[in-house]
């Protein structure tokens, strides 16, 4: 398969087992918005940094040819989105991520205000830049693929529980957050997945699927798409 942004190729293998899809991602809280597909220019790091759970260290930084927040990569090449919002010209992640928030304000309000109140809050308190790894976590609960060959799943960000605050705090790794791989829309499409996946911690979700499957409406500008319905489905 080819990434259609030609930035690097990679292979894909359908995983087959469900329980086997469960054994590999099994594990405890987080984010899987937090996730990214990273891809590197030696199978060698590949293997390295699958060992340690996704968690990079920053020598290999400068082996990183292609990087992709997991929302993005589900809509693309899973759901095969090939109408995908942009970020415009001098359009800032922050922009575009209004401009995505409005999209849904269009269609349901009363959604769209529980989304700013959530974004309102990680903006005021909750949000924790680290120059490192972050904890792995695997709620994302993704069993439609496995990576193979030079791709690993990552953490770029991850929500924990803060027993002093007495609640979730968004930790990001500033050097993936940041690093030149990693593109406006990746950094909008992972901060709009945290905002809403506390408004879904809120209503007892417990992984990123539903989340993930909104996200990749948000994202698509095909008239086909009915995005109230997805809202539907994620419980508004």
């Amino acid at each position: 398969m080819k990434i259609k942004n030609n930035i690097v190729f990679f292979s894909l293998m359908i995983v087959i087992s469900i329980t086997n899809a469960h054994a590999i991602f099994e594990g405890g809280w987080g984010s899987g918005g937090g996730k990214a597909v990273v891809c590197f220019d030696s199978p060698k790091i590949a293997e390295i940094v699958q060992k340690t759970e996704g968690v990079i260290s920053s020598q290999y930084l400068s082996n990183i040819t292609y990087m992709e927040t997991l929302d993005l990569f589900h809509a693309r090449n899973v759901v095969g989105e090939t109408q995908i919002h942009r970020v415009a010209a001098n359009e800032s992640y922050v922009e575009f991520l209004d401009r995505m928030i409005q999209k849904i304000q269009v269609i349901d309000p009363f959604f769209a205000r529980e989304i700013i109140k959530s974004k309102n809050e990680f903006n005021k308190r909750i949000i924790g830049f680290k120059h490192g790894p972050v904890d792995p976590t695997h709620d994302e609960n993704y069993a439609e693929f496995q990576f193979v060959d030079q791709c690993v799943l990552t953490n770029v960000a991850v929500q924990k529980w803060d027993e002093g605050m007495n609640g979730y705090r968004l930790h990001i790794d500033t050097r993936l957050f940041n690093h030149i791989r990693f593109s406006e829309e990746s950094k909008a499409t992972l901060m709009l997945h945290e905002y809403l996946y506390q408004v879904a911690r809120e209503k007892g979700e417990r992984d990123s699927k539903s989340t993930r499957d909104l996200i990749s409406a948000v994202l698509t500008d095909s008239p086909d798409i009915n995005l109230k319905e997805y809202i539907t489905e994620f419980g508004f």
